[in-house]
């Protein structure tokens, strides 16, 4: 079997007032071409759906939480289901590069890769 990652989640925690910023700029944002979507305190962007990312802006009550969920082949230009990525140093460097010019892109250069934690990781077979 060959096992691949499907998904992995990054997480930036921070606080409120910076969070109610990113939050009207993804609404601001998205009345140009896509909209965000509410549902249980979660709202999801779709600004970078095409790239690969599911944006999610989490506001709780004792934490704000924006995460990216990317989907390693999506965001590399892989659209067939049946090919997995398979990491190398290669594509692995490409892929960090690429997601942090979006994150970069998408915050106004605010925030950056390394401010996110990685918080989960999806396999696939």
């Amino acid at each position: 079997m060959i096992y691949s990652i499907h998904t992995f989640e990054l997480t930036l925690i921070i606080d409120t007032k910076m969070f109610k910023k990113q939050l009207d700029t993804a609404y601001k944002r998205s009345k140009k071409n896509h909209r965000l979507y509410p549902k249980d305190n979660i709202y999801n962007d779709h600004a970078l759906a095409d790239e690969g990312i599911q944006i999610e802006y989490h506001d709780k009550v004792f934490k704000k939480k924006i995460k990216f969920i990317v989907n390693p082949t999506n965001m590399l230009g892989g659209d067939d289901i049946k090919k997995l990525w398979k990491p190398n140093k290669d594509n692995i460097s490409k892929l960090l590069h690429k997601l942090d010019e979006y994150i970069d892109d998408y915050f106004n250069s605010e925030y950056e890769l390394e401010d996110f934690k990685l918080t989960r990781i999806d396999f696939t077979i």
